[in-house]
């Protein structure tokens, strides 16, 4: 059984700690220690940036004594409903079709799904798997016990606890870094077909953008309640808005492109009418011999 090492250096991971430890660990009061413990669970320390009244000075102390271990990516084939409208962009519709077209032999069948796009399919690369249909009879306990293994930062000797991984395969791997996607990994000398599909659902490739991104910072201590808050005006320029994180922004920028369309609409049908009431203009002064058209 594959086993991996979680973080460490003492700090606790928000993940998993209680109200009681993180109110006696951390900078954090009752209030965000709640909003906390009502977001989770967080993939990467810098969601923590989203919520309301984790200000920059609030976010530096914490990252001294708490850090953020990414949960167990689930199981396509057998998480609940509730667990697939965790993943941005997925509702309550695009989860029932999903569980409606299980068993997936690969994770790369979800994309057949109606409503499936590729914003969704880029965030089930990172936090889902699809365990083969023939461990369906596993119990819940069994599915517990499996692990995934990020091949982009796990070291050398976890990649050779892999089935069919040598040393020259888990050096080829680890030289090929970073991944993009878990099927990269067709592109490593020695993994053929058969070997892919028993790597498929044992690895997963993190995120290779998240670190390259800024976090933006609300000032401290300053948040947000349904009475107060503004949604953000889109500009109003003849180009869609464009979106900084692709994931996190997705349903605001389905939204923008759709005030978009609408407010083009108009303006596209008065000008065809006002064109054609010209056309018709013209025609009935010709006819009435008040104007005259030479053609040339």
């Amino acid at each position: 059984m594959l086993k991996l090492v979680a973080m460490g250096g003492g700090r606790i991971d928000l993940n998993s700690a209680d109200l009681s430890v993180i109110l006696q660990e951390t900078v954090l009061d009752t209030r965000k220690a709640e909003v906390l413990i009502d977001a989770r669970p967080f993939w990467d320390y810098s969601e923590l940036r989203m919520l309301p009244g984790f200000g920059k000075k609030t976010l530096l102390k914490l990252a001294d004594v708490a850090t953020v271990v990414p949960p167990q990516p689930i199981n396509i084939n057998t998480c609940s409903s509730a667990d697939l409208q965790s993943i941005p962009g997925v509702g309550t519709v695009l989860a029932r079709r999903i569980v409606e077209e299980r068993p997936y032999d690969s994770l790369e069948d979800v994309v057949l799904v109606k409503g499936v796009s590729t914003n969704v399919m880029h965030v089930l690369r990172q936090r889902a798997v699809a365990v083969i249909a023939a461990n369906d009879n596993l119990t819940e306990s069994d599915w517990s016990n499996i692990t995934t293994i990020d091949i982009n930062n796990c070291d050398e000797q976890l990649l050779l606890q892999l089935p069919g991984v040598g040393p020259k395969i888990a050096d080829r791997i680890v030289s090929g870094r970073p991944f993009d996607y878990i099927d990269d990994l067709r592109e490593i000398k020695g993994i053929g077909a058969n070997l892919f599909d028993k790597l498929h659902d044992l690895c997963i490739v993190s995120s290779t953008v998240t670190q390259d991104t800024q976090a933006e910072f609300v000032e401290e201590d300053s948040w947000f309640s349904e009475g107060v808050f503004e949604s953000p005006s889109f500009d109003q320029k003849t180009t869609l808005p464009q979106v900084a994180n692709p994931v996190m922004s997705l349903v605001a920028y389905e939204a923008a492109v759709d005030q978009e369309i609408r407010r083009r609409i108009p303006l596209l049908l008065s000008g065809w009418l006002v064109a054609i009431a010209i056309i018709v203009g013209l025609f009935l002064l010709r006819n009435y011999g008040f104007i005259s058209i030479t053609l040339p």
